[in-house]
């Protein structure tokens, strides 16, 4: 599956122009702004959900079975553990219920053994389970269960400052008795998630003469910066069909575990619109806390029909965000996560000054997690996300009724409620099922900014980004992809075919003259080529279904062309 993930498409595309970014005439007194899609890089490229990896453990294979060839029979009248902590005797009962009052082979012994032992691994606990010498006095047997327990943590490797990152979690793994596997799996997993290091773990018997003694290794080593390049013609025609995308990455440099990107993308066939992103993030304690902050800054300049107006949009976002890993295994995984959204966008036009101005101060919180499992012993993994937004008035946000806000009616202080999932499913070896929903509900007037996007960025292949806008509204893309299939020794090719839809509606729109509600359809096909294992050539053919603007022709097909390549 892990091959079939790593194919997913990079996709980036150009920031819609202001005044077609309804997908309705726009009133006369405001331009429209832009969205909070078009101004996150992580928008433009789409990157495949994590592997579904193994779990740090595994359970001891079953020891040898010294009574597997005797005749003797045995009749057991009650099993009693021996150091069990914990796990209690009732959730061990399992293990020998069945073989209570009847006689039985004394080989029985060895099964009940290793179905304890098997419990108490998927109890979290990692455990050896023995037969003590002793005899079986009224049919009462007793075992001995060795809970491990970890003796040293010891880090490998010289990584510099950095490695006070990883020293923090392979404290709370120390003295860790009896080795619960889930924590202990935790801090490994922490530790991983440090960026720039690449920790690798083994659990060793101890050299202690104490009974369960484990020492764990880390071995770190460091991993160098990182960059690629996206070079696709997804933009819309008035700011340009054609853009590039540059992003390096920096990270494990200081004691918190940080990391720097820079992000730069410019239209290529024109002047008309680019932007630049610089995100830091750190990590604090030992439990995975971090503090990520975010400036971006963009300039749209809409040329084609709207080059006459000389229209100029900028855009200012300022993102500071503190999150933490409620849960951190390799199968399920819950963030939760709150910020503060810093927007200031004007849109000028030449000779004409200002037309609007929106300051958006927003808090949020959000839930996002994942889930994989399998289905007949087939790999799924489910992904969602919960998060409720709401507008400030002070921090010089803007006030309602502001004569110079985009939308006359906006409400800055608005509330938001979005959510998002999705879900990944091997149907066959070869053939893989995809999905992706978002939603958005308000029952305010909101900014552009706020608003639900549909389009090349969100959900719409084929349309230009932000296509259409919506107080509220709901979308989902389907995918069903094939392969990889290796076309030569370095190059290997997924097909797909897509579905995407989406349905907008506004509010209020007795007084602001929009229309209630619009949608869009999209299907079509491509093929993903991962040539040379550093870049991802991605050719799709869309066909949008329905026209973006009331009474208007529907967008022609196009074939959308994305070429990624890493460059370190």
């Amino acid at each position: 599956m892990g091959s079939r993930l790593c194919l997913l498409a990079l996709a980036t595309t150009a920031l819609t122009p202001a005044t077609a970014a309804w997908g309705q005439p726009a009133p006369a007194t405001a331009t429209p702004g832009t969205t909070a899609a078009e101004l996150n890089p992580d928008t433009r490229v789409s990157r495949p959900p994590p592997a579904r990896g193994a779990g740090a453990f595994a359970p001891e294979p079953p020891g040898p079975c010294p009574l597997e060839t005797s005749d003797v029979q045995v009749t057991l009248n009650s099993v009693s553990f021996r150091g069990a902590t914990a796990v209690s005797e009732t959730e061990l009962r399992d293990a020998y219920a069945e073989y209570l009052g009847k006689p039985q082979p004394v080989s029985v012994i060895c099964r009940i053994r290793d179905r304890a032992a098997r419990i108490v691994f998927d109890n979290g606990v990692l455990a050896r389970v023995e037969i003590p010498e002793q005899r079986i006095a009224g049919g009462a047997l007793v075992l001995e269960v060795i809970e491990a327990q970890v003796v040293n943590v010891r880090v490998r490797g010289d990584v510099g400052p950095a490695q006070a990152a990883i020293e923090r979690y392979a404290e709370k793994l120390r003295g860790m008795k009896p080795f619960d596997m889930a924590k202990a799996q935790r801090y490994l997993l922490l530790a991983s998630d440090v960026p720039g290091l690449r920790v690798r773990a083994a659990v060793r018997p101890s050299t202690s003469l104490e009974r369960g003694a484990v020492d764990i290794d880390l071995t770190v080593t460091r991993q160098g910066p990182t960059a690629f390049a996206n070079v696709q013609n997804t933009g819309s025609k008035s700011v340009g069909r054609w853009g590039g995308l540059l992003r390096g990455d920096l990270a494990g440099y200081t004691a918190y575990g940080e990391s720097t990107s820079i992000t730069a993308f410019h239209t290529l066939d024109s002047n008309e619109q680019w932007l630049v992103q610089l995100a830091e993030s750190a990590r604090f304690g030992s439990e995975g806390l971090t503090a990520r902050g975010a400036f971006t800054y963009g300039e749209s300049r809409p040329g084609a029909a709207l080059k006459p107006l000389d229209l100029k949009s900028q855009s200012i976002v300022g993102n500071l965000e503190v999150a933490y890993p409620y849960i951190r295994t390799r199968n399920r995984n819950l963030n939760v996560a709150g910020g503060l959204d810093i927007v200031d966008q004007e849109t000028k036009a030449g000779g004409l000054g200002l037309l609007s101005r929106d300051k958006l101060r927003v808090v949020y919180a959000r839930a996002d997690g994942d889930y994989r499992t399998e289905v007949s012993a087939r790999p799924v993994l489910l992904t969602g996300g919960l998060a409720l937004r709401k507008g400030l008035s002070f921090l010089g946000g803007s006030d309602a009724g502001d004569p110079t806000l985009t939308r006359a009616l906006g409400k800055p202080e608005a509330w938001v409620l979005k959510a998002q999932g999705g879900g990944d499913i091997a149907i066959t070896d070869r053939l893989t099922g995809m999905v992706r929903a978002q939603a958005q509900y308000s029952d305010d007037v909101l900014l552009p900014y706020e608003q639900m996007s549909l389009g090349g960025l969100t959900v719409g292949r084929g349309y230009d980004p932000a296509a259409l806008l919506g107080d509220k509204g709901v979308s989902a893309a389907f995918e069903v992809r094939y392969g990889p299939m290796p076309l030569h020794p370095k190059i290997m090719a997924a097909p797909y075919a897509f579905v995407d839809a989406g349905y907008v509606a506004n509010n209020n729109v007795a007084a602001t003259g929009l229309q209630k509600d619009r949608s869009l359809t999209s299907v079509g096909a491509g093929v993903i080529f991962r040539l040379f294992n550093r870049a991802n050539l991605e050719v799709t053919y869309a066909h949008p279904l329905h026209a973006t603007n009331p009474g208007g022709r529907r967008p022609g097909d196009r074939v959308l062309i994305q070429l990624t390549a890493s460059l370190l």
